[in-house]
């Protein structure tokens, strides 16, 4: 699978690109539910089991 970005710099411009563009009413923003306290994290030990 080949990668959409070169490099972690080029993924981050793509991102404020698309930010400015979302800020300029060029693209619309995605109404994402928010959360308000972080995910409940697992308990104990993850339960991983090989085939």
């Amino acid at each position: 699978m080949a990668a959409k970005y070169e490099t972690p710099e080029s993924m981050e411009a793509a991102f404020r690109a698309a930010l400015a563009r979302i800020q300029a009413g060029e693209l619309p923003n995605l109404k994402l539910p928010t959360y308000h306290q972080a995910p409940p994290a697992p308990t104990g030990r993850p339960k991983i089991q090989v085939a």
